[in-house]
């Protein structure tokens, strides 16, 4: 299992996917040179894909590095044909769904993750990606007394201001982040009687939408 990065519609001349595809070929039969030209080309694409699914710059430019280390590696298993970006893309998937798994073991720092996802938990857009995930977390705010799971929803599920909030219930805004503050240690609690594998996912479908 691993996560599936989109890669952007792009558009490639004819001359530009020939030259890539002859970098390709050149760094299977291992042309460091070539290998180069590729990194330079498309590393900071990849890098800020990563970053959108882990959300720390040096975690991203960790894995990115890795992913590099890897695909040289890897260099001969490489389909020309694929295209260098979306084979690339592919491989970071599973070295960020390894670096979710690897959270699961790490107690403190799944704690981190977890309380982090709930403060910068933004608007969901639909997708293809972790449904299961998105519905535990709305049992866990269905569960919350009715005033928080208002404020909850507004504020994180809805992506409301404290102030739209304020005005939309009609209470202050100091109250707003009081009933928004234990509202998250409710749900945070909740989380944590999850099995590990539960979590893992969970919170890559947090990143991935934040």
């Amino acid at each position: 299992m691993g996560i599936y990065i989109i890669a952007d519609e792009m558009d490639h001349s004819p001359e530009q996917a020939t030259e890539e595809k002859r970098y390709l070929l050149q760094m299977q039969a291992g042309d460091e040179t070539a290998f180069k030209m590729l990194y330079n080309k498309h590393s900071k694409t990849i890098y800020y894909k990563i970053l959108m699914l882990v959300k720390v710059e040096d975690t991203a430019d960790e894995l990115t590095q890795q992913l590099f280390v890897k695909i040289w590696q890897k260099r001969q298993l490489l389909d020309p044909s694929q295209g260098f970006l979306l084979y690339s893309l592919k491989m970071a998937g599973n070295l960020v769904f390894d670096f979710y798994r690897k959270i699961a073991r790490d107690q403190q720092l799944l704690q981190e993750i977890m309380e982090r996802s709930l403060e910068v938990y933004s608007p969901i857009e639909e997708g293809i990606y972790f449904k299961e995930s998105r519905q535990l977390i709305l049992q866990a705010v269905d569960q919350l007394p009715p005033q928080q799971k208002k404020v909850f929803t507004l504020c994180r599920l809805e992506g409301k201001s404290y102030e739209e909030v304020s005005e939309i219930l009609g209470i202050s805004v100091a109250t707003v982040s009081n009933h928004l503050q234990q509202a998250s240690r409710k749900v945070k609690n909740r989380m944590e009687s999850w099995d590990k594998a539960t979590i893992v996912l969970l919170m890559t479908w947090l990143m991935i939408h934040s």
